[in-house]
């Protein structure tokens, strides 16, 4: 098994970004044939989010995420003349300020377009280093090459779980941290926060940790586009000081997933509707339910 991901990741690595894209987009739509489990959970997701599924959308959402899974074996190879040829910035002037007006902060994304190459490409624009939190992968040799391709340049990739303290240090450091919170969280880690109209999970650790540390949320996507990447960015996100703590959190995770809102109606295809986003809900009597991807 180690060697067989090593050959496939030597071979994927020289490959340029459009190939990889290429590629990916054919194993999408191969697997949006063989994976009929995941098609409904991706017409579940498209109904939920745009009010329409139909199997154009469902084929376009496969290509772009396996596109997307794919982008992970370019990051190395991202540098400036990478940035110049391939990728416009919306609001550059904004960002620019934003950091270095806020020392410390949080840079919100989501599993959406280009999010692998994401960190590398907003740390070479604005030469900074970011502190990146993932899920540890079950299969231990996929999970470490994972973890070297995401740890490229000045971005650190960090596994998600019993790291509060390392990302205070990193905070402590004046290096950002750079969170997708667009998953579904397990019930102790999670809020229930409205989400498409559906009160869903949020992981509520990061607003916390916004919250009593008083810093903001930078919230940008990369955009894939045809033959270019757009970095897109929201308005920052600030905690409320005028509510009680718990209402400070609620709000924050509010605030974001109105932008996930957003960028995701805008977009919706290259969302990852893979994930069972809204597997955990809470109903207006305040039960929970995990029916809602069951046929």
């Amino acid at each position: 098994m180690k060697t067989a991901v090593k050959l496939i990741s030597n071979f994927l690595k020289n490959k340029d970004w459009q190939t990889l894209n290429r590629y990916g987009r054919m194993t999408g739509l191969l697997l949006y044939y063989i994976l009929r489990s995941r098609r409904s959970v991706v017409a579940k997701n498209l109904e939920i989010t745009t009010g329409k599924s139909d199997k154009k959308k469902q084929k376009s959402v496969f290509k772009n995420n396996f596109a997307s899974f794919m982008e992970i074996f370019f990051t190395p190879n991202i540098n400036e003349q990478f940035i110049v040829n391939n990728v416009e910035i919306d609001n550059e002037k904004d960002i620019r300020e934003f950091i270095r007006k806020n020392k410390k902060f949080v840079l919100v994304s989501a599993h959406m377009g280009s999010w692998e190459l994401a960190p590398s490409i907003i740390s070479k624009i604005f030469k900074i280093k970011i502190a990146v939190i993932g899920r540890r992968i079950k299969n231990p040799y996929i999970d470490s090459l994972v973890a070297d391709l995401r740890s490229t340049g000045k971005v650190e990739y960090l596994h998600h779980r019993n790291i509060t303290t390392d990302i205070y240090e990193y905070l402590e450091d004046n290096v950002p941290i750079g969170v997708l919170l667009d998953h579904s969280a397990t019930k102790k880690d999670s809020i229930y926060v409205d989400f498409f109209g559906l009160k869903t999970t949020f992981n509520a650790g990061i607003p916390a940790i916004c919250i009593r540390k008083n810093i903001p949320a930078l919230v940008c996507f990369c955009i894939r586009e045809p033959k270019r990447i757009k970095l897109i960015s929201y308005p920052p996100i600030y905690p409320e000081s005028k509510l009680k703590i718990k209402s400070r959190v609620r709000k924050f995770a509010e605030d974001i997933n109105e932008i996930y809102e957003d960028i995701i109606t805008k977009y919706p295809e290259q969302w990852l509707m893979l994930h069972k986003r809204f597997k955990r809900l809470e109903q207006n009597d305040d039960k929970k339910t995990d029916s809602i991807y069951r046929s």
